[in-house]
């Protein structure tokens, strides 16, 4: 891969073109010279198909990335990449899968002592119990992501948790 492509695709995500950024992508996965730079790309592609609203796509990355990930021997991108693809799940209104692989990675940062992981999750858990319709399980878990991230001194992720 022209790793200049990827640099460029990530300068034009950080401006938040992502139309433009998938197409640079794409062209990127397309020229990966390893596995190491077609996981880069992957979970790119998951990222920003799941940004600009291609559930369905970005769940197939997302799968994709946590399989080659796992078989480069990279956990904390196939745990990553399994997060992102819960998130896609649940987008896409299948909030019991997603629930699912959202608790078995929360076993996973705690395990680990990842605060950021932790406070991520706990996030992702509680927009998932929205999505099913526990609005008291939904705002144990929002207030619990508020109080890690404030503990990180996020305050975007914690203006995240009141919306």
């Amino acid at each position: 891969m022209s790793k200049g492509l990827f640099a460029r695709a990530e300068r034009l995500r950080a401006r938040s073109k992502y139309r433009e950024a998938l197409a640079v992508l794409r062209r990127a996965h397309g020229r990966a010279t390893d596995e190491s730079e077609r996981l880069d790309c992957t979970l790119a592609l998951a990222d920003t198909c799941r940004i600009t609203g291609d559930f369905q796509q970005a769940e197939s990355f997302y799968a994709s990335g946590a399989t080659l990930a796992r078989s480069l021997g990279d956990r904390s991108a196939a745990l990553d990449a399994s997060v992102g693809r819960a998130l896609a799940l649940r987008a896409l209104g299948n909030w019991r899968e997603a629930l699912k692989l959202l608790i078995r990675a929360e076993k996973v940062y705690k395990k680990n002592r990842d605060a950021e992981g932790i406070a991520f999750v706990t996030w992702s858990i509680a927009g998932t119990l929205r999505i099913k319709g526990d609005i008291p399980g939904a705002l144990k878990f929002f207030r619990a992501a508020m109080k890690r991230f404030e503990a990180l001194a996020d305050d975007s992720a914690t203006g995240y948790c009141l919306c």
